[in-house]
Formats: structure tokens, sequence, C-alpha cells
């Protein structure tokens, strides 16, 4: 891909941003739709994903990336400690670098924190357990009254 082509791609992504972020959209709302609900699987997604990219983008133009392995390293370090010894020479891997970077760590955090689905279960279990519990302690409230 060469660099007009990849200009010409970071426009249309740009363009198509612009026009997903107008008023109507809830980018807050849709952050935490789309990234506390399996976060585990996700992450793995964006860090496969985003290495499959940044290979595409950067082999042949950067001397550090010369298999899938190498881009895997540069975005999986992306998307935890944000350190390592491979960097992006093309506009494209930068912006793949840019977002890993962004919301990688976010998303290594929520992955290893628990899914929203599963709190929220373990939720549901507790006030299950408070109910019952809150009613057999009227059972035997109203047979200490009949005493």
């Amino acid at each position: 891909m060469n660099e007009s082509t990849q200009a010409v791609l970071g426009e249309a992504v740009a363009a198509a941003a612009a026009r997903q972020l107008d008023e109507e959209f809830d980018l807050e709302r849709w952050a935490q739709e789309s990234f506390n609900d399996e976060p585990f699987t996700k992450l793995v997604a964006l860090v496969g994903l985003g290495a499959a990219l940044f290979y595409k983008a950067e082999v042949g133009k950067n001397p550090k990336v010369n298999s899938y392995w190498d881009a895997l390293v540069y975005v999986s370090t992306c998307a935890s400690v944000g350190y390592g010894d491979i960097f992006a020479h093309t506009p494209i891997g930068k912006t793949i670098g840019t977002i890993v970077m962004t919301i990688g760590p976010s998303m290594a955090n929520a992955a290893f924190d628990g899914s929203s689905r599963a709190r929220a279960q373990e939720a549901e279990a507790q006030v299950k357990v408070q109910q019952e519990l809150l009613a057999t302690m009227k059972e035997i409230l109203a047979e200490l009254k009949k005493r």
C-alpha cells in the first residue's frame, strides 16, 4: 500500500468517524456497552486483529517487523505497558498504535477484572440469598409472636 493510498484511507476513516460522532451518538454509552461485555474475548480480538493490520502496514517498511509475531509483540505491548523496542513507521501503523494504546489498557483491565455479565449474575445471586434470609427471618418472627 503506497503513501497516497494510506492517506486516502486515513481520510476516509476520519470522515466516517466524524459522521458517526453526531449529536445522537452517545460515545460514553457505546464504549461501556462495547467493552464491558466479554472483555477478555474483545481484548484478544483487538490484539490479534491489530497485530495482523500492523504487520500488513509495517512489513517491508519497518526493519523490526519481519513476522506476524513481531507485530503481535508490538500490539500486545501497546495494550499493556505501552512501551517496547518496536515503533511504527507508517501512518497506518501509527494509527493502529494510537488506538491500541488508547483503549488497550482499559480493555486489559476490564478483561482481568471480570465481565459485567458475571458481576450482574453475582449481584442477582446475592439479592436472592438476601430475600431468602429475610423471608426466613419473617417466619421466625411470626413464630415468636405466636408464643
